[in-house]
């Protein structure tokens, strides 16, 4: 090939590589990519290094694409189905395999060197040129190169790559859960370079300064001393405008010796980068010599500063607020995600809900990822398993040895502003004398070779041993009924781990965990040869169909989303309130299949999103929040309220005498009530409460939703602004003068709860004492009290032949759960390893990792529901309603009546996985409220909780003047 032809190539290649090639590689090295076809042969039996198929061929039986996983080929999957290990995979080989191709070399030059450059292999590798064995790739986590120079030669080559299914403990989270893959996963590629060439070079910055010191190591691999000089020329990257240059004295190498340079550059009217402002410069570090230039490394790089004061983290000098997300290891390629349109389009849908941080949970990430969010502005937390309660690197000295190079390759990134070692892995801290260890060696290596960026043992750390040295504390809020932060939206005792959040920078770890019912247009969204979640989503659909739910479908999904968004809103503000917590990762960030959850789609589509709530809203920089939680959005419409208002501030500045403008309007936008709070004031880098409201009664003839919205400003200039969702119930829930409404309750506290409730109930048992007088009274018989009595509605916690039978002769019954319903109605508890909580009778999904519970409700229009607000699915006025009450199960229901007719009303949505793992998703026809006509009665059968605060009692008004107004004949 002629020269002008391989400086084309090398110029192509640098512009589709910028892992390898950082911006430009001025010496011209000549390169051959290994990427695309390459032959490949499975080999379940191991036969393949004894008979030699390194040295003789693979009998190939097939072309895969590298970078790729084996797991993509659909021809394997007659063979290899996909299974419970390998969800989402196009088959389910797990096992070793042969990767062979051939390519052309020209012979080296006079003092060049030959390096295979690999961007990645997992799990494990043996690396074979022209049949001769070259190395064991043992590191999969990390970048790295071997020298070939010995084994290459001129003409036709042939390189042969053995996978191996062993070792899977390096691997760290790269293997997450169900989604197992293995294969070539960056570039890969063979580069010539000089003898004398840099290595481990990176940079630190004083932003105070404008000052960026470049550092490194020129190793001399030839036969003969050599004179160098390095020097490093800086440049805007947008524009290439020269801005920096240093050049360091010149130094003489013997042979087979190596020497370290550093240099000072002052940059000439600094950029600070931020996420608001991603101003980046590319730092171009040559090796001089009489020859010209012998290698060049060019690192693109932001000034900026992240570190912590006591108890603040501090981002350029400024306190600042870790709005994060977080996520397993997934890509829709099934390999990690090198696609740069899709990293960006990802980035920018988290971006668009105000959100300026990702933790990857014990995987690292990779230099294609961090490219992009330094352009992007977005910050990253990066894992290499060392120290963690699971996918543990082990073992140890690799696992830091992995660590190390993870962090020489991309410290000079502005984006990775922590490293981590691990998931959770105080819960080994905690038993191990020997893992604390290990976990002060790999922070003070963090420490010594990142001092740009933040260390943390692991998240998850929830302070156990405070003598460990560690930068940022990261609470679990973890307890045995997952009523915490795995479903979010219980009260947390914030107070509980204030030893920690006074003395550390505190980040939520794994916070609010909601899931969604999954979309099978998503599907469509995926790659043509990435992950395949058809069968996901139709195992979803199918288990609807099969329930006679595939009606809901679409309101389903679109119900699970808003319950997401709501929780998701709601347990952002409450970590804000707090006075000293500097950051959160919510759980998740996409959704990944089989956990279907997350803010925006495996794609970065954020279409169902009302992102612009969340970025102006709760993640705003200045965040103007309310006091109330989940079961604090009721106003009483006769009785004075309050509404506090609390602002978390990290702007620009400390906010002086700020104004909050206030108003709660209806659905169609009538204002009922507005008002100005003036002088607000909050600290830069604090969140407090700033106002108390005093708001008059509302005198609502009417229960109803309201909404309340609130602009922060100061002067003219608009600072933020959120909105909540309320609902006014009025305190007169008593039921008409001189209804005839029994109720026979066989639990007497839950009895004596509603009469409390509603004084005109009676009981039946005292009228039917009453009719018989106490000389001869032998005890209640329901049918005769009932029809003497000339019941309108009998309440009643039971179901046997005399109910039957009163229903069936035209008596209007509620059927209330007070524990005594009939054993088939109820579901069965869905309790786990971790806690016996039942999860059925949770409001929220009980985590979106692992599908089971409640995930929404969808509510069909009735005229029961006429006087009782509601949204369509279940808001937070319903959190009482529903939280540990049981839903039913509605065939059992249904079989056990056998009415004429029969409607749910409010039905409950759980996802769970099945049992045996026959299927990815199951769910059941479950229901709140249900209406049956049997006979000449009508029933309506509710398990909701209605006794528990004034919107319960409403709703059971609301149900009784039904059942009242809507008799099927004249008793």
């Amino acid at each position: 090939m002629a020269q002008n032809n391989w400086i084309s190539v090398i110029i192509l290649f640098l512009l589709a590589n910028p892992g390898f090639a950082k911006e430009e590689k001025e010496c011209n090295n000549r390169t051959v990519s290994l990427n695309g076809d390459w032959q490949y042969a499975i080999d379940p039996t191991h036969d393949g290094l004894a008979e030699g198929w390194a040295q003789h061929g693979i009998v190939a039986q097939g072309s895969i694409s590298i970078p790729g996983a084996i797991q993509a080929l659909d021809e394997l999957a007659a063979e290899f189905p996909s299974g419970p290990a390998t969800v989402g995979m196009r088959n389910g080989y797990l096992g070793d395999w042969w990767l062979e191709r051939s390519f052309e070399w020209r012979e080296a030059q006079k003092e060049k060197l030959v390096w295979l450059r690999i961007g990645g292999i997992a799990p494990v590798a043996h690396i074979y040129i022209n049949g001769v064995f070259i190395k064991t790739y043992k590191t999969p986590q990390i970048s790295g190169h071997i020298d070939i120079t010995e084994v290459i030669k001129n003409g036709m080559n042939k390189i042969s790559i053995l996978i191996l299914e062993k070792d899977l403990s390096l691997l760290g989270g790269m293997r997450y859960a169900k989604n197992k893959w293995s294969g070539i996963y960056r570039d890969i590629m063979i580069e010539e370079v000089s003898t004398s060439h840099l290595q481990d070079v990176t940079l630190t910055s004083d932003i105070e300064r404008g000052v960026v010191q470049f550092t490194g190591s020129i190793i001399n691999d030839g036969d003969q001393q050599v004179v160098v000089t390095p020097e490093v020329t800086i440049y805007v990257a947008k524009d290439g405008q020269e801005c920096g240059k240093g050049t360091e004295k010149t130094i003489t190498i013997p042979a087979g010796s190596r020497s370290n340079f550093v240099l000072n550059v002052k940059i000439a009217s600094p950029h600070l980068w931020s996420v608001d402002n991603p101003f980046l410069y590319v730092g171009n570090v040559r090796l001089l010599s009489d020859n010209g230039i012998l290698d060049s490394e060019a690192l693109r790089f932001g000034l900026r500063s992240f570190r912590k004061e006591g108890q603040d983290l501090l981002f350029n000098g400024k306190p600042f607020f870790m709005a994060g997300v977080g996520q397993e290891f997934f890509s829709p390629t099934i390999s990690p995600l090198i696609d740069k349109q899709l990293i960006r389009q990802r980035i920018r849908s988290l971006k668009a809900y105000g959100f300026n941080f990702f933790r990857c949970h014990t995987y690292p990430v990779l230099p294609e990822v961090l490219e992009v969010a330094d352009e992007e502005g977005f910050l990253f937390c990066s894992e290499v398993s060392v120290v963690s309660n699971f996918n543990k690197t082990a073992p140890f000295d690799l696992g830091l040895q992995m660590l190390k190079q993870h962090v020489r390759n991309t410290r000079h990134h502005p984006s990775l502003v922590i490293y981590c070692l691990g998931n959770e892995g105080i819960q080994k801290l905690v038993k191990e004398e020997k893992t604390r260890k290990e976990s002060q060696i790999a922070y003070e290596m963090l420490k010594a070779d990142a001092p740009d960026q933040l260390a943390m043992i692991s998240f998850g750390n929830q302070g156990e041993y405070p003598s460990l040295k560690n930068d940022i504390v990261s609470p679990h809020l973890w307890s045995d009924a997952f009523t915490w932060a795995y479903d979010g939206l219980s009260r947390i005792p914030w107070h509980s781990i204030s030893t920690l959040t006074t003395s550390e920078p505190t980040i939520v770890h794994e916070y609010g965990k909601f899931g969604m019912w999954p979309n099978p247009k998503e599907s469509k969204l995926y790659p043509e040869k990435g992950y395949n979640f058809e069968p996901y989503a139709l195992s979803a659909r199918q288990t609807l169909q099969e329930n006679g739910l595939l009606k809901l479908e679409d309101r389903i999904i679109e119900n699970s989303w808003r319950s997401f968004e709501a929780y998701s809103r709601l347990v952002i503000e409450d970590a804000r309130k707090q006075p000293d917590i500097d950051g959160y990762t919510m759980w998740t960030a996409f959704r990944g299949g089989v956990q279907n959850s997350g803010f925006a789609d495996d794609m970065g589509s954020t279409q169902n999103a009302n992102s612009e709530l969340f970025k102006n809203g709760c993640n705003a920089p200045v965040a103007l929040l309310v006091h109330s939680l989940i079961d604090q959005r009721i106003f009483i419409a006769e009785q004075e309220s309050q509404v506090s208002f609390y602002i978390s501030n990290f702007g620009m500045g400390d906010l002086k005498n700020a104004t909050i403008r206030w108003k709660i309007r209806d659905e169609a936008g009538k204002v009922i009530l507005s008002g100005i709070e003036k002088g607000v004031s909050c600290q830069l880098g604090r969140n407090r409460m700033v106002s108390n409201v005093e708001l008059p009664p509302m005198n609502e003839h009417h229960s109803r939703k309201v909404i309340l919205e609130a602009v922060l400003e100061k002067g003219k200039r608009h600072i933020s602004s959120n909105r909540w969702d309320y609902w006014v119930f009025s305190a007169n829930h008593g039921l008409k003068k001189g209804s005839s409404i029994l109720s026979f309750i066989n639990d007497p506290v839950y009895e004596r709860r509603l009469i409390s409730a509603f004084p005109n109930i009676i009981r039946l048992k005292d009228v039917a004492s009453m009719q018989q007088g106490c000389l001869v009274w032998q005890g209640v018989d329901i049918s005769k009290t009932v029809d003497n009595f000339a019941t309108e509605v009998l309440i009643t916690d039971t179901w046997n032949d005399t109910i039957v039978n009163l229903v069936e002769s035209g008596v209007n019954a509620l059927i209330i759960d007070s524990g005594n319903l009939p054993s088939a109605w109820y579901t069965p508890e869905w309790a786990n390893r971790y806690s016996n909580f039942d999860r059925s009778t949770s409001y929220t999904s009980f985590r979106s990792g692992w599908d089971e519970g409640n995930l929404t409700r969808v509510i069909q229009p009735h005229a029961s529901l006429d006087g009782f607000p509601v949204d369509g699915y279940c808001n937070f006025h319903f959190f009482n309603l529903i939280q540990y009450a049981k839903p039913l199960r509605t065939r059992p229901v249904v079989e056990s009546v056998r009415g004429q007719t029969s409607e749910v009303i409010v039905y409950n949505i759980p996802k769970i996985k099945s049992q045996d793992n026959s299927k990815y998703i199951e769910t059941e026809n479950q229901h709140y409220l249900i209406e049956m006509i049997k006979g000449q009665g009508r029933i309506l059968i509710c398990s909701f909780r209605l006794l528990e605060d004034i919107v319960g009692k409403q709703l059971m008004k609301e149900l009784i003047l039904y059942l009242q107004d809507h008799t099927i004949q004249t008793k």
